[in-house]
């Protein structure tokens, strides 16, 4: 069925994000918040995907009391690496997304 894996793999990034950060909220301590890098295609024909893993991150760093840091890698290559330096120099803690890199 065309669009179920589309649906299927969007599923299990916000499934393994949520996962993610809620693995770190545990391991945070309560002096030292934990930064975590969200990269998603904000921009170019697949934004729309990159949007709602953003607004999913979100949700689940609410819920969990970690911070997070969105950087758009606009599904390239290129667009991954300037995301990847974003990280770097604002020093989060953990990476999640590259949807297309």
């Amino acid at each position: 069925m065309p669009g179920m894996e589309d649906l299927l793999a969007r599923m299990r990034l916000l499934t393994t994000t949520s996962a993610v950060l809620f693995w770190l909220s545990l391991a945070a301590s309560a002096e030292a918040e934990t930064l975590v890098g969200v990269a998603a295609p904000l921009s170019g024909p697949s934004a729309i995907l990159g949007k709602q893993v953003e607004d999913g991150a979100a949700l689940a760093a609410e819920a969990n009391g970690v911070a997070i840091k969105t950087a758009d890698d606009a599904c390239t290559a290129d667009g991954g690496a300037a995301a990847a330096k974003e990280f770097v120099d604002a020093k989060v803690d953990i990476v999640v997304g590259f949807l297309c890199t």
